[in-house]
């Protein structure tokens, strides 16, 4: 058995545009994110870890400045909504409490989320040789 080589294409457009993802530990709950493969957020995501870096060198980051830095980023560039939650989104709730250390799970399910956009299902062929054979034209 193979894998479909056409099967392993990213959906770019889901990925800029962002997608409706169901979080499982929460039902009834789904955020509308953006790939962690945006560019815009992966530019600014390698910048906040240089600044990081150069701040504190070789020691930990402090947990409460590193969900400001995460959430921040979350907000701009990965989450776009929410729903089933008791209020409703809006950019600047989302910026406040990403930002919130004590919101860490609710930045777990943004990052996890945002890891599922615009995958592809892998797909199988059943048979390689007669994969190669079509390929050669040797049918």
């Amino acid at each position: 058995m193979a894998v479909k080589l056409g099967s392993l294409k990213a959906d770019l457009v889901k990925e800029a545009d962002g997608e409706w993802i169901d979080i499982p530990d929460l039902p009834g709950v789904a955020l509308k994110v953006r790939s962690v493969n945006f560019p815009a957020y992966k530019t600014a995501r390698d910048l906040a870890v240089q600044r990081l870096a150069r701040k504190h060198g070789k020691k930990p980051i402090p947990e409460k400045e590193m969900a400001e830095v995460s959430g921040r980023l979350f907000a701009e560039h990965l989450l776009l909504g929410w729903r089933g939650f008791d209020v409703d989104y809006t950019p600047e709730l989302a910026l406040e409490v990403l930002t919130d250390p004590a919101y860490r799970e609710l930045r777990a399910h943004v990052e996890w989320a945002a890891a599922q956009v615009g995958h592809a299902e892998v797909e199988f062929v059943e048979d390689l040789a007669k994969n190669s054979e079509t390929a050669s034209g040797t049918s």
